[in-house]
């Protein structure tokens, strides 16, 4: 069997927390598009605004239209919203970092392993979660769905990871938090996956990892990312 050359991520809940990034971003949204909001309303709009951010899987602008309408209020433009949204939400990926994040990844170069990030997700957006997170130095490759037709668990996506590190399935292993698209897609084009289960949940679906996780550096106690030969450093 070949050896795992190659380890590809998932970003937001896998190594960012979304949750951190959004605490911070819903209290200045509300600041900003409600600012006379009394305490209490404060509570609803941003409980609200959980509810139709859907962990990051609601389609934008699309979301905003019925967040709206369940608070009742005008909305703002959409391009308006949509300019808040970039601008503020990945301020906070530096504190969003998962604890293990960067001395897992570290320790996976010091082994030899290249690696690699695919995520769903606006282009500028998901650009600014990595850079604000200072992570980019670690990735040869960053495949975001924004800049293709498709998206995950859309197999097209993986397979065009595949191809920019000249790779089989057999070489590459993906590490996700999402069942759907990261485990059933990964697997569909045969690449072996880690499920990234930090909150220890059940599996409610047919899909099933190979490996499940509940802290990312775990995967560095998985014996085929034990395969390659420690890189010196200076």
């Amino acid at each position: 069997m070949p050896k795992i050359k190659t380890v590809i991520f998932d970003l937001d809940d896998t190594l960012l927390n979304r949750r951190i990034m959004f605490q911070p971003f819903s209290k200045k949204f509300v600041q900003y598009f409600f600012p006379s909001a009394t305490d209490k309303e404060y509570k609803q709009i941003r409980k609200v605004l959980e509810k139709y951010d859907h962990g990051g899987f609601s389609a934008r602008p699309q979301m905003f239209e019925p967040l709206y309408r369940e608070l009742k209020t005008e909305k703002p433009p959409d391009k308006k919203l949509l300019q808040f949204w970039g601008e503020n939400f990945p301020l906070n990926a530096m504190k969003a970092r998962f604890p293990s994040t960067e001395r897992t990844l570290l320790a996976l170069k010091k082994r030899g392993f290249h690696l690699g990030i695919i995520t769903n997700g606006d282009t500028a957006l998901q650009n600014k979660k990595i850079d604000n997170s200072n992570l980019r130095h670690f990735f040869e490759h960053i495949l975001i769905s924004g800049d293709f037709p498709w998206q995950k668990p859309d197999v097209k996506i993986f397979y065009a990871a595949l191809q920019k590190f000249d790779l089989s399935p057999k070489q590459v292993i993906y590490i996700g938090d999402n069942l759907i698209n990261d485990i059933h897609g990964a697997h569909s084009c045969g690449i072996q996956t880690v499920w990234a289960n930090y909150r220890k949940q059940k599996n409610p679906t047919c899909f099933r990892p190979d490996y499940e996780i509940h802290v990312l550096e775990e995967i560095l106690k998985l014996d085929l990312l034990q395969n390659r030969t420690m890189v010196a450093t200076s």
